[in-house]
């Protein structure tokens, strides 16, 4: 990957067993160095070429779609400011339904909890809070008329 190439060396104590003394030093990559684009370019959108993310695209293949070769990944990612790609990074539609499988086993196509909306009078006196939440598979004696639900499903006719 070239992009290790355009870090700088710094010097390194030696630790290994061929160490001759503390004065042994090994010339390494900093590893820790970040770069970052000027944030006046990032607000200018003149400089940049939109795209979208299809399907499971690594930001390798992004920059060989838009670069033609794959050696300027890093670049896709420091411009879409992407520091860490285990959290920043889009998740596939495989890792998605598996996080799901694993979250909500058996209950995954179903209704996993209702969300109360703000109720109040004629008078503008609350009744009853936004944002209360009741699990749909325990026994509550909640009025649910005025609850919506969220649905996990991959099935789109649900």
């Amino acid at each position: 990957m070239s992009y290790f190439r355009q870090l700088p060396n710094i010097e390194y104590q030696n630790f290994l067993t061929s160490s001759t003394g503390s004065q042994d030093f090994l010339l390494m990559k900093n590893i820790f160095l970040r770069g970052k684009l000027r944030e006046d370019l990032q607000n200018n959108f003149t400089v940049f070429q939109k795209y979208s993310i299809r399907g499971d695209e690594r930001p390798d293949q992004i920059a060989y779609n838009v670069y033609g070769s794959s050696d300027f990944d890093w670049v896709v990612t420091i411009t879409a400011g992407i520091i860490n790609y285990q959290n920043d990074y889009p998740i596939t539609v495989q890792q998605l339904y598996d996080y799901v499988i694993e979250k909500y086993g058996d209950r995954a196509n179903k209704v996993n909890h209702y969300v109360s909306t703000e109720v109040r009078d004629s008078n503008g006196r609350l009744i009853y809070p936004e944002g209360v939440l009741w699990q749909a598979y325990s026994v509550s004696r909640e009025p649910k008329w005025h609850c919506y639900c969220i649905v996990v499903s991959s099935d789109s006719s649900q």
